[in-house]
């Protein structure tokens, strides 16, 4: 398993744990391990990219009020 650094860590945590049922029955279909972990860890990507978009917007929102 790799070792994610700290930033990463701290998006996993807050982690929505409910899988869609969608998501759920890929994991099932997957034959080795390395299929299971790749679709572990593109879940775990999307939602710390979704979380960093996240930020960006309410940081981006914010300065546009600091500065009006």
């Amino acid at each position: 398993m790799i070792k994610l650094d700290a930033t990463v860590q701290k998006h996993i945590i807050g982690m929505d744990t409910v899988l869609s049922e969608e998501l759920f029955n890929e994991f099932k279909r997957a034959r080795s391990i390395a299929e299971k972990r790749y679709i572990t860890f593109k879940k775990m990507m999307a939602h710390a990219m979704d979380a960093s978009n996240r930020e960006c917007l309410v940081l981006g929102q914010t300065n546009k009020m600091l500065n009006s």
